[in-house]
Formats: structure tokens, C-alpha cells, sequence
């Protein structure tokens, strides 16, 4: 396997202005679609692109700064990981479910998932 090792172990990570103009490209059009169109699903798939955007392309929520500022607030953070999940599943069911059973279904994910963080939390 040393022979194949310059292959596997080398990463190479796109310019971060590529990345960035990628992002911003995802997040615009998403939002020009929900203008255009103000159903529930495409709001909600802008507003989880948008929220992904920001994250992806602040140098503070990639340093671990973000981290650090979420574990002072909390709520905030708990929220926010609600928002995530709960966005997220919206947006990937209701590909496959009608809007109303796919918000459903995301929400008592996000929940779930926000309240088994929490008691992860309180045990350690």
C-alpha cells in the first residue's frame, strides 16, 4: 500500500473563493426561486441553504469559534441545531412526502434529536 500512499493521504481543498462564489451561487438561486415562487418547501429550502451558506463561508464557524460562542448560549445553540435538523428533514422529505407530513415528520425529528442532545449533554 506505500506505493498507492501519495494517492490517499494527499487532500486537496478548493480555493476558498471558489468555494465561497459556490456557495453564495447555491444560496442566491435558492432565494430567487422561493421569491418567485412562495410555496412552503422552496422557502424552507432557501432559508436551510442560506443558513448553510453563512456557515460555510464565515472564517469564524470554521475555526471553532462558532463552537466555542454556542456553548456560552445554550438555548441558542439548541436552537439553532433544531433549525438545522428540523430544516434539513423538511427539505429532504418533502421530496418523496406531501408538505404537511414531511414538516411533521422534521420537526419531531429536530426535536428528538435537540432533546437527545441535551440529555447527552447533562450526563457527561
Amino acid at each position: 500500500m506505500g506505493q498507492f500512499t501519495r494517492y490517499v493521504e494527499g487532500t486537496t481543498r478548493p480555493p476558498r473563493i471558489l468555494s465561497r462564489l459556490l456557495l453564495l451561487t447555491l444560496a442566491g438561486a435558492s432565494v430567487v426561486g422561493a421569491v418567485r415562487h412562495p410555496t412552503l418547501d422552496l422557502v424552507a429550502r432557501a432559508a436551510i441553504l442560506v443558513v448553510f451558506a453563512v456557515l460555510g463561508m464565515v472564517p469564524f464557524a470554521q475555526d471553532g469559534r462558532l463552537d466555542t460562542w454556542l456553548e456560552a448560549r445554550q438555548p441558542l445553540g439548541h436552537l439553532m441545531a433544531f433549525a438545522v435538523i428540523g430544516g434539513s428533514g423538511f427539505v429532504f422529505l418533502s421530496y418523496f412526502l406531501s408538505t404537511v407530513k414531511s414538516a411533521l415528520i422534521a420537526l419531531a425529528i429536530g426535536a428528538l434529536a435537540t432533546v437527545a442532545g441535551l440529555g447527552r449533554r447533562r450526563r457527561t
